[in-house]
């Protein structure tokens, strides 16, 4: 969940302004982009997800149906944490996934020899050890498994930070900042245990955001189309492949036209197919006709006959 902090945190410049909307982002409503996106926010969903202005982070709850932790399920427990310690009683967790005992007790048993788990369990230096409490990042859902401040994630994360500083290295601006002036512009580090749940969680974040900038007049005069921007969830549509002007904008025409009307999971797909069916007769036009197909006045039914016959032919070489 931490991926989504950091990135609305990063947000803030363009977001926490001020949204003049029950003073939820603060005092002024700001200008531009930033306007556009603070106009559709409504405080009862700012509350919803923990926004706090004071410090610009987010903390939503653990288990929230869209911002839950995308760890979930392949060994994180629900909020974020990993399993309880074996040991009956012990609140601390795991640090990691497929092991029983917390740090405490796994060197316990390190120290008694490497003893099989229940044999372990049945010694009297096995007593539960009380919690060590939240991990000190804003908003993160995990326990600490030490007496360190942080998560076994963020140790991790700050290890990897320590080895790339050149130079003086501030802890606190690595684990609450990723130095980008827009959401749209955050990015996530390859390393990390967590760094695809972080993708996942800012890629989710920023298809939103470009769906509230979304202006389809501008997006529909681009060759490749996001379709955020026309309220989808996801994906985009090319047109690359139509080599032809005039060809390439009557196929923007009709995807413009038809794209509301699809519904279902993957919309964007049948109009896909057939704007891929214009690059095919654009491609067979550039081979066919001296002008590349580029004067439309041009062609005539010679030219639809040689289409056709085309894909006859492809057909029947399957």
């Amino acid at each position: 969940m931490t991926a989504a902090v950091r990135a609305v945190a990063a947000a803030a410049e363009v977001l926490a302004l001020g949204a003049g909307r029950a003073g939820a982002l603060g005092s002024l409503m700001p200008e531009g982009p930033a306007g556009m996106l603070t106009a559709g926010l409504e405080p009862a969903f700012l509350a919803e997800i923990g926004w706090d202005l004071s410090v610009r982070v987010i903390a939503p709850p653990p288990g929230h149906r869209l911002l839950q932790d995308a760890g979930a399920g392949r060994g994180y427990a629900r909020g974020g944490n990993l399993p309880g310690c074996a040991v009956r009683g012990c609140e601390r967790r795991v640090t990691a996934p497929g092991r029983v005992l917390c740090r405490e007790h796994r060197r316990q048993q390190h120290v008694a020899g490497d003893l099989r788990l229940e044999r372990f369990l049945a010694l009297p230096q096995a007593v539960p050890l009380p919690a060590t409490g939240p991990c000190q990042v804003p908003a993160c859902p995990r326990d600490r498994t030490s007496r360190a401040r942080y998560c076994e994630a963020h140790q991790y994360q700050l290890r990897m930070a320590r080895q790339r500083a050149a130079g003086p290295f501030d802890e606190e601006r690595d684990l609450r900042q990723s130095g980008a002036a827009s959401i749209l512009q955050a990015t996530v580090a390859d390393a990390g245990p967590v760094s695809r749940e972080k993708r996942a969680i800012l890629s989710s974040l920023s298809r939103y955001v470009r769906g509230g900038l979304g202006d389809t007049r501008a997006e529909i005069a681009k060759d490749v189309w996001d379709l955020a921007a026309f309220g989808s969830s996801r994906g985009k549509l090319s047109f690359t492949a139509i080599s032809q002007g005039w060809l390439r904008e009557v196929a923007k025409r009709w995807a413009a036209d038809d794209l509301p009307r699809r519904r279902g999971a993957c919309p964007h797909a049948r109009v896909q197919h057939i704007i891929n069916a214009a690059a095919r007769l654009s491609a067979h036009l550039r081979v066919t006709r001296g002008d590349g197909g580029e004067q439309p006045g041009a062609l005539g039914r010679s030219d639809i006959e040689s289409f056709l016959h085309r894909l006859a032919y492809l057909e029947s070489a399957g």
